[in-house]
């Protein structure tokens, strides 16, 4: 056999090794699938794990391009971006990533129930989150859409809200808080803080309340930073803020 003869079909191979390695297996959700890959780059500043994320998310959304959770996901990513560019002094790209996501924020908010409310969740943080980062002009609608998005969440939740896991129902809150705290709704602001004092009391939760109760502002993504969404083995949970 001449040198090279593999060559060719090994290298006509590899694409397909690299999709079936980037492929969804169907017992997860696009969730699980994505979540501490995309996380990581918020968390612990890992943009290579990041990376990965995206690819597994671009390889679900080739086939899927109608899944609001997907949609909600894709729109993390370009505000990841848009803060990214922004903190590194890029104001056109941070610019450029934020409208590309707002085509996924109207994909997401036009979607029906039940599957909508993924994507509300994860694309209504996403907004909060980057907002501090992002150029002044544009955090205002930031923290707009997070709120709207979050508020519909906290609509369809009401009824079993109380019931629903420590992680869950603290970071909806504290995100909730620190949105209305920088738009300037201070009466929201102490509403939420209130609950999260009332309903979670001896958490991280009711500590971090406490001491948003007598702050002046709530300033910086590191304030509301998650506190309690890893489990052994995977990212680490901050210190409490």
């Amino acid at each position: 056999m001449k040198p090279g003869a593999l060559l060719l079909p090994v290298i006509f191979c590899l694409p397909l090794l690299a999709a079936d390695e980037y492929a969804k297996p169907k017992n997860l959700t696009i969730h699980t699938w994505v979540r501490e890959d995309l996380f990581s780059a918020y968390l612990a500043n890992d943009w290579d794990r990041f990376e990965i994320g995206v690819r597994k998310l671009d390889a679900h959304l080739a086939a899927n391009s109608s899944d609001p959770s997907a949609a909600g996901w894709k729109g993390y990513e370009h505000l990841m971006r848009a803060m990214r560019a922004a903190e590194s002094g890029d104001m056109d790209a941070a610019r450029k990533h934020a409208a590309q996501a707002e085509p996924l924020r109207q994909q997401v908010m036009a979607a029906p129930l039940p599957a909508a409310v993924g994507g509300w969740i994860t694309l209504g943080v996403s907004y909060v989150l980057s907002a501090p980062s992002l150029p002044a002009d544009l955090q205002p609608d930031a923290y707009r859409h997070g709120r709207e998005m979050l508020r519909r969440v906290v609509a369809v939740q009401t009824p079993y809200f109380s019931k629903l896991p420590l992680h869950h129902r603290g970071e909806l809150l504290s995100v909730l808080a620190f949105a209305a705290d920088n738009s300037n709704d201070r009466a929201a602001r102490d509403r939420f803080v209130s609950q999260m004092m009332d309903s979670m009391p001896g958490t991280p939760y009711a500590s971090r309340a406490k001491r948003w109760k007598s702050m002046d502002k709530l300033t910086g993504k590191a304030t509301v930073l998650c506190l309690s969404c890893h489990e052994p083995g995977r990212m680490q949970a901050s210190a409490p803020r």
